[in-house]
């Protein structure tokens, strides 16, 4: 009786996987999407740009770079084929970042000014206060940093939706 509460939430877990995969799995983008393409030409190279169409074996895209130029990349040098998913916010990963920096920074001014003996509570005292006070400045400080400057994610859509299935 006590697994049967479970079950809902693994049922849902699995439409959740089941759905996530089938809406990915084949995921051409819509002329004018924002793409990241790498190829392996004569020398490695990445453009960012608006994707204009998959046609036979090319790729081609107008490059953000160059004024729009159109470049056209045949498939077979595609090493990455990647959709921008927009700007997000790293406020998260700043705050805890700063969390880390901010606590080891002041760890280690907290124990640096420990007076010695003459200390009521000590050098780990001192520390943990250090860091526990600059670790949340340091938190904060991340968070906001990370906020105000979002980055672009991307995520990769697979070389076979661009190269079709292998032919043996």
């Amino acid at each position: 009786m006590r697994s049967m509460w479970c079950l809902p939430i693994v049922l849902w877990c699995l439409v959740a996987i089941v759905t996530a995969g089938s809406a990915r799995a084949s995921e051409l983008p819509a002329p004018g999407t924002r793409i990241r393409l790498t190829a392996d030409t004569p020398k490695r190279e990445r453009w960012i740009g608006l994707f204009v169409s998959l046609a036979g074996d090319s790729v081609t895209m107008r490059d953000g770079k160059a004024d729009g130029a159109v470049v056209a990349v045949a498939t077979r040098h595609v090493t990455s084929f990647e959709l921008s998913g927009g700007e997000q916010s790293n406020a998260v990963k700043g705050a805890g970042v700063g969390l880390a920096i901010g606590a080891l920074l002041g760890a280690g001014l907290g124990a640096a000014a420990t007076n010695g003996s003459n200390d009521t509570f000590g050098e780990g005292f001192n520390a943990l206060v250090g860091a526990v006070v600059v670790g949340a400045v340091g938190a904060l400080v991340g968070a906001v940093h990370a906020h105000n400057h979002p980055g672009e994610h991307w995520h990769a859509i697979p070389l076979t939706d661009l190269r079709g299935p292998a032919t043996p």
